[in-house]
């Protein structure tokens, strides 16, 4: 490489390097920077190579595993033929799989459906060598034994041990009345509950996925994502006035009498909180597992305006919410009160034990576990802000 290239390269180096970090996920498919033109071809030299690449796994907020596509069809083991926009098909180059930073995607070009994700993942693993297991999780991993990490977490080394077991429940009950069929009503095309489920699948700790619901339709849409849903709840706890540790609770004793099965966590990730991070959840494991004395964890986020501002009623006036302040109290600044956190429904861990033992959803001791503020889905008006919220923010675009 003569002087004039390497400076070239050089300089495209620094300037990938002081770009901004932006929100990813896997699935998605970016036109990346692979490179300067700097061989003997006429037309393009000394431009950038641009090239779509699949985000197959990511590994950090700046890496991850990618999949350079190419639009000319190809045949063979090491090549995977899909279609991820109505015009475009492509040819996934798994014998070119490496490490990309994600400072070298210049545009989003779409995303990869659930469905050819999973007959890719199934591919790369049978060109690894591995079995999917049938009774894992969604199109499963290994059923040979792969290798447990070791990570630092606060200083301290948390072990992955090999018997481990996390259990993901997805709640979705038939019976919504505000919003009929919200479960499985479409958000910017996708199932709401296919946006959790992804999330479960992509979690690096899970290895049972569990739908818990009541209807046959569900049921279907569900599987359509590459998971078993073997049994339906019975109606009496999917009623309006079902408790959650009732159906939680039936999940632990079908998958201990019919699959032997008992896991050490239970994850709850509600359908109505579509827009997660895998790797958040994937924080919070680690987190309950670090402090294994806690009962539970819940994520929440602080609450913008302080309740003890707020006022309650009594014959037609105002009072303050909490007895210990005084009305003129409700007149000082936020920052004059404690921080206080409202449960989100992002994430919740909870120790089987709590519920099997101790006759209690969340115990006593919850750990403490803060995201950015969570959209939840209650009424039509919560899909179209979410929707146009997804249309805007491309880091959106594909949380599954």
């Amino acid at each position: 490489m003569d002087k004039e290239n390497f400076d070239n390269w050089n300089n495209l180096k620094q300037q990938i390097q002081q770009k901004p970090l932006i929100q990813y996920k896997q699935g998605e498919i970016y036109f990346m920077s692979v490179g300067q033109n700097i061989g003997y071809e006429v037309f393009g030299k000394k431009e950038l190579f641009l090239r779509p690449v699949l985000v197959y796994k990511k590994l950090s907020k700046q890496t991850f595993i990618g999949i350079p596509l190419s639009s000319k069809e190809k045949q063979g083991s090491y090549f995977f033929n899909f279609q991820y926009t109505e015009k475009t098909t492509s040819t996934a180059l798994l014998n070119q799989i490496r490490v990309f930073d994600i400072r070298r995607a210049k545009y989003f070009d779409g995303n990869i459906n659930f469905s050819d994700f999973g007959k890719l993942k199934s591919k790369i693993l049978s060109l690894l060598d591995i079995t999917p297991n049938p009774k894992g999780k969604g199109s499963g991993h290994s059923s040979k034994k792969l290798p447990k990490c070791k990570e630092s977490i606060s200083q301290n080394i948390l072990t992955c041990q090999e018997n481990l077991k996390t259990l993901c429940i997805i709640p979705a009950r038939g019976g919504s009345k505000g919003v009929p069929k919200k479960n499985i009503k479409l958000l910017n095309n996708i199932p709401l509950i296919g946006y959790s489920i992804q999330s479960a699948k992509q979690s690096q700790y899970i290895d049972k996925i569990i739908v818990s619901t009541d209807c046959q339709e569900i049921k279907n849409v569900a599987e359509q994502f590459d998971i078993k849903v073997p049994f339906l709840r019975p109606k009496e706890l999917a009623t309006d006035t079902s408790l959650d540790i009732d159906f939680i609770r039936h999940t632990l004793q079908w998958l201990q009498k019919n699959e032997n099965y008992t896991p050490n966590l239970v994850v709850l990730l509600r359908p109505t909180t579509p827009l997660r991070d895998a790797t958040v959840i994937d924080d919070a494991i680690k987190k309950m597992i670090e402090y294994k004395n806690n009962s539970s964890l819940r994520s929440a986020h602080e609450v913008s305006e302080s309740p003890f501002k707020w006022f309650k009623e009594k014959d037609g006036i105002y009072q303050p919410i909490c007895d210990n302040y005084t009305l003129e109290d409700t007149n000082k600044p936020r920052q004059s009160f404690e921080k206080v956190y409202i449960p989100n429904g992002y994430v919740d861990i909870i120790n089987p034990n709590t519920i099997t033992k101790e006759n209690d959803l969340y115990g006593s001791k919850i750990c403490k576990f803060i995201t950015t503020f969570s959209y939840e889905i209650d009424t039509i008006e919560d899909f179209e802000f979410i929707e146009y919220k997804i249309s805007k923010d491309k880091k959106y675009e594909n949380t599954l």
